[in-house]
């Protein structure tokens, strides 16, 4: 595995809401790593800030642990999520949360949480304990991102939001769409 020595997004968090144009540029990286990585039949499960490391110049992001990774199965593009939560629960899909099956539309939820949290500064869901945190990933929408942060393109807060659709059936149909959808709000 190679060592990578960098700074993580969540550490640039700290700083609060980064620039549309980064966010994109950032995002773009990340989704074209989960459409690699899919293509693979590789399933991160646990895509949050913490695993997403910049190196370099502190531009290039990459995604690190895989840990708790799965493979896809031959013929379906889902796996049935195994045991107790193991993933991250502010950054996991509605059907992680509910155990239920997931694939590579999980990832491209967490996704849309970290686009988010890039674009607004603040988490999407933030609950003082567990049952509540899963109440809200499973149920609830966050605050919209036009009334945290105004600045944001109406494109790109239609991206996050079709990202972090509750139906796994709703959001993008893969990571290739994501990254082509962030190109063109480049435009």
């Amino acid at each position: 595995m190679e060592l990578l020595d960098g700074r993580t997004l969540r550490t640039r968090l700290q700083d609060g809401a980064i620039p549309q144009t980064q966010v994109v540029a950032i995002g773009i990286q990340i989704a074209g790593a989960l459409a690699y990585a899919h293509g693979e039949g590789v399933i991160h499960l646990d895509l949050k800030p913490s695993n997403i490391l910049f190196t370099g110049n502190g531009e290039t992001a990459k995604i690190t642990d895989f840990g708790i990774a799965s493979e896809r199965d031959g013929n379906r593009d889902t796996q049935r999520a195994r045991g107790t939560i193991m993933a991250t629960p502010r950054y996991m899909s509605p059907e992680q949360a509910a155990g239920a099956a997931v694939g590579g539309s999980s990832d491209l939820f967490s996704l849309g949480v970290i686009l988010y949290e890039m674009l607004t500064g603040r988490k999407a869901f933030d609950a003082d304990a567990l049952p509540g945190l899963i109440d809200q990933v499973r149920h609830k929408n966050p605050t919209p991102i036009s009334t945290l942060n105004p600045s944001i393109s109406l494109k790109l807060q239609k991206i996050v939001e079709q990202l972090m659709r509750k139906k796994a059936g709703r959001r993008f149909a893969n990571a290739g769409e994501v990254v082509l959808a962030l190109q063109d709000e480049l435009g």
